[in-house]
């Protein structure tokens, strides 16, 4: 999703999974994008732990942050796609 806002503002996309640098990226279009910077911060330790796996062990309530986090962050973008 954040990759298609910066796309959406004809911005430079970078070949990353990292959310922070994406948000980043996000925040020099929409400073409000800093809302959510913190849950990206959040997630991007998964992305590096599912790609490259020693055991990924986690907790349910992990778990359950993690997916919270991360539709929190697909409505924020969502709506700045849709209403910009």
């Amino acid at each position: 999703m954040l990759k298609a806002y910066i796309a959406s503002k004809n911005g430079r996309l970078q070949k990353t999974h990292d959310l922070v640098i994406l948000c980043e990226a996000c925040i020099n279009y929409d400073s409000s994008f800093e809302k959510i910077l913190l849950h990206c911060s959040d997630l991007t330790i998964y992305s590096s732990e599912v790609r490259y796996p020693n055991i990924l062990e986690i907790e349910y309530y992990h778990m359950q942050n993690a997916l919270t986090e991360a539709n929190q962050i697909r409505r924020f973008v969502r709506d700045k796609l849709t209403n910009p």
